[in-house]
């Protein structure tokens, strides 16, 4: 099984420029048979277009996975 963080892109725009922070609200997990969606918040951003954005999880520097 595959985990994914599923993150929603938050952009502002100051004097130096556009600056974007990603906001994890949930996990995306790829089993055998098909996905499962796990939302922890709804983003509600100014910015947000409706796209979540899907990054594999990478292990911990000890090895262990992280939880969901």
């Amino acid at each position: 099984m595959k985990v994914y963080d599923l993150l929603v892109k938050d952009s502002t725009i100051t004097e130096e420029g556009e600056k974007t922070k990603w906001i994890k609200v949930g996990v995306l997990l790829q089993k055998e048979k098909g996905f499962s969606v796990k939302l922890d918040v709804f983003p509600i951003v100014p910015t947000w277009d409706g796209w979540l954005t899907a990054k594999e999880r990478e292990k911990e520097k000890n090895g262990k996975d992280e939880p969901f």
